[in-house]
């Protein structure tokens, strides 16, 4: 059994689920239903949060940085790998 993202009038966002055996109250579909209406590039985890550490290149270079459950940057960006986003508040 899962729980999928959906739009208002009830119809699934994407293939995006999370399994019910897991604590779905972290489940937000803020990325889906982004993706869904603005067609971003920012990377969503399989459930359809947005994934806590994103990464894009840039002139060849990958970037690292970190964002919150709204997909707002909480760190500056970074040619590193940032390893644990739990840093920045």
């Amino acid at each position: 059994m899962g729980a999928y993202c959906t739009w208002r009038d009830g119809s699934k966002i994407g293939t995006w689920q999370s399994d019910t055996s897991t604590d779905i109250s972290t489940l937000n579909c803020n990325c889906a239903r982004d993706y869904k209406m603005y067609n971003h590039i920012m990377e969503c985890d399989g459930s359809g949060n947005y994934r806590t550490l994103q990464t894009t290149v840039m002139n060849r270079t990958t970037i690292f940085y970190c964002v919150d459950s709204d997909g707002f940057s909480k760190s500056d960006v970074s040619t590193t790998r940032i390893d644990d986003c739990s840093l920045y508040y």
